[in-house]
């Protein structure tokens, strides 16, 4: 622009910027660990396995589906945990049962090849053990 005139063109006003709701914001909302929404969001919404920029409007229908398919995911894992800690209390249950029995047959038995109580303790731990990766 050459010297001593003024510019006289107008600036464009910036767009007002609209909020977006992010996968951070959502998992806040949601009370679940963002990894773990963006895996549901992959497998039920954008299964096309490439790179997505997850944002979505405050007023977005998709929001709802989301919001409901978590749902589902939550009281699937509550269940699921439920399930597990109900087989785990069954199989101390019966553990503790067959060692009871094995006490007594001992007592009854002298002659018999019995475990020795602290040898049956470190079993049980074992077994706690194993039961606890199979969880994982």
């Amino acid at each position: 622009m050459p010297r001593g005139k003024k510019n006289t063109e107008v600036a464009e006003a910036p767009k007002p910027v609209e909020a977006v709701i992010t996968t951070r914001e959502l998992s806040a909302e949601l009370g679940l660990p963002g990894t773990e929404l963006r895996k549901i969001l992959r497998s039920q919404f954008y299964p096309d396995g490439v790179f997505t920029r997850y944002g979505w409007n405050p007023n977005d229908p998709v929001l709802s589906d989301i919001r409901l398919a978590v749902e589902e995911h939550l009281r699937g894992k509550v269940t699921a945990k439920a399930e597990s800690e109900t087989k785990k209390a069954e199989r101390r249950t019966t553990r503790r049962a067959s060692r009871a029995a094995a006490g007594q047959a001992a007592k009854e038995e002298p002659g018999e090849d019995v475990v020795v109580e602290d040898e049956l303790e470190e079993l049980e731990d074992l077994e706690d053990l194993d039961d606890d990766e199979e969880e994982e």
